[in-house]
């Protein structure tokens, strides 16, 4: 009996031993501690390590961020051609990686319904399988980002706005429908776009994000500094066909306004053909081209529409179309000015059929001929006077 009661010893004891071998509890460690709430100094500067506001551009880890945005994009290149959209991750697209936190993404004035439905519907999007969101933008987006992001982080809810970005944040904001940003963007670029220069901004910006209200707008206000804006301008490098083809609807005699300058619209309108005759058919080329439209060239828009027309028509060598004979006409007419330098002129000729070169080497004969009679002319009055 006493053997048993001595084994049952050694087990308590045993137990006793296992138990004060446990993990330890948080209660445990925190107890430990010296008790430092008194101590002002301490709590000053505890208070100095923690004061900095939660943000997306800390280190992910200690920000214990629960949620990855990756934003995808292709990035233009020196001549600002391309930056769109990747189409699923192409071999020249980059990728931005944003660390961030539901809860500044779906709370506040400034939450994202986007993120709501999101995370509120939990298994239903692939994203919420592993935590990450992967949204293709276009350049444009995709670098107004980082400060959407810090608008929504900020309590104050700053948003440096101006004409290069405003297109981006309406974008942004439709995208990931935040009304209220909408409308706060809204109210800037309706005041901006009046501005000569920022109206093309808006033109290009709107019409490469798909903003269509802003594009109307831009393209209302562009007609009314039409005059003042040189064949380099965006208006000219963006393909939308309805702004051109209303400008020379506009521009017709009988719609005709007073302060229409033939000569700088008919140059635009060929600087628009030569560079976007890719995105032109026959029918709207002859639209924008046609004498009704257009009733007079300078020389420079003469030997740029004689240069487009080449390249989308391709005319043949045994007949002139309209076109052809109405630049022959204004080139050989002023053959010595309106044209551009030698070198693009050069360019262009070289290129025209053997038809046309010989058209405009005889016209241009004509009217020298015809310049030397005049002067003969004059010459011969002020000798006899």
């Amino acid at each position: 009996m006493s053997r048993n009661v001595k084994k049952r010893k050694n087990d308590d004891s045993s137990a006793v031993g296992n138990s004060d071998r446990r993990a330890p509890l948080l209660d445990d460690i925190f107890s430990s501690h010296v008790d430092s709430s008194d101590d002002e100094n301490a709590v000053a500067a505890s208070t100095l390590e923690t004061s900095e506001a939660l943000s997306w551009r800390m280190d992910p880890v200690e920000s214990l961020s629960d949620w990855t945005i990756e934003i995808v994009y292709n990035p233009s290149d020196a001549s600002g051609e391309n930056g769109g959209v990747s189409g699923g991750g192409s071999s020249s697209s980059k990728m931005d990686i944003y660390h961030v936190h539901k809860c500044h993404l779906i709370s506040g004035s400034c939450k994202s319904n986007y993120f709501s439905r999101l995370f509120s519907e939990g298994g239903r999007f692939a994203e919420s399988q592993n935590g990450t969101s992967r949204i293709e933008l276009h350049e444009l987006a995709a670098k107004a980002f980082p400060s959407f992001l810090d608008y929504m982080y900020c309590s104050d809810h700053h948003l440096p706005l101006d004409t290069e970005n405003a297109t981006a944040y309406s974008f942004l904001s439709k995208y990931f429908d935040m009304p209220q940003l909408r409308i706060k963007v809204k109210a800037f670029w309706k005041k901006d776009v009046r501005q000569k220069k920022a109206c093309e901004i808006y033109y290009e910006h709107a019409f490469l994000l798909n903003e269509s209200k802003i594009h109307r707008a831009a393209a209302e206000h562009c007609r009314n500094y039409l005059m003042s804006i040189d064949t380099k301008s965006r208006l000219v490098h963006v393909p939308r066909l309805d702004f051109w083809l209303k400008l020379v609807e506009d521009g017709c005699p009988e719609h005709s306004l007073p302060h229409w300058d033939w000569y700088a619209l008919g140059t635009l309108v060929a600087a628009f053909c030569r560079l976007n005759y890719s995105q032109l058919d026959q029918e709207t080329f002859h639209k924008l081209t046609s004498e009704a439209a257009l009733p007079s060239l300078s020389g420079h828009a003469a030997l740029l529409l004689l240069e487009a027309e080449r390249l989308l028509v391709a005319p043949n060598e045994t007949t002139l179309t309209s076109l052809q004979q109405r630049c022959i006409d204004v080139i050989t007419s002023h053959w010595n000015d309106g044209l551009l330098d030698e070198d693009d002129t050069s360019a262009i000729l070289q290129n025209q059929n053997g038809l046309v070169l010989s058209k405009l080497f005889i016209g241009s004969l004509r009217t020298a001929a015809k310049k030397e009679a005049s002067l003969r002319r004059r010459m011969r009055f002020m000798i006899d006077r």
